[in-house]
């Protein structure tokens, strides 16, 4: 069961990710302060991870051995992933408002 939730969790995130970058990933925050480029970049490519680290967990969990020793582990692990998935999104929050909030080099 919990395998087939994090699936739908899966789908979401991917069709999230997608619209993100749908257009160029933070495009209007880079246009006006293309000095977060590189910081944007690493944040796009934590996409992929999470969805690769999510397939790890789905198939662990629908395998007829699941590696993990304890539900209480498999809970911590999950936890530990949504933490990080929330820093990603608070990072790309925090990269926005950086952009509309320092208007050093926008254009009038």
């Amino acid at each position: 069961e919990m395998g087939a939730r994090l699936k739908e969790l899966r789908a979401h995130l991917d069709h999230h990710f997608q619209e993100e970058e749908a257009g160029g990933y933070l495009a209007a925050a880079l246009a006006v302060a293309p000095r977060l480029t590189a910081e944007a970049e690493h944040l796009r490519l934590q996409h992929e991870r999470f969805l690769t680290t999510l397939d790890g967990f789905i198939e662990a969990l629908q395998s007829l051995e699941p590696p993990f020793r304890s539900w209480d582990e498999t809970r911590q692990q999950l936890d530990d992933f949504l933490l990080g998935l929330r820093r990603h999104e608070s990072a790309e929050n925090a990269l926005v408002q950086s952009a509309f909030g320092d208007d050093t080099g926008a254009v009038d």
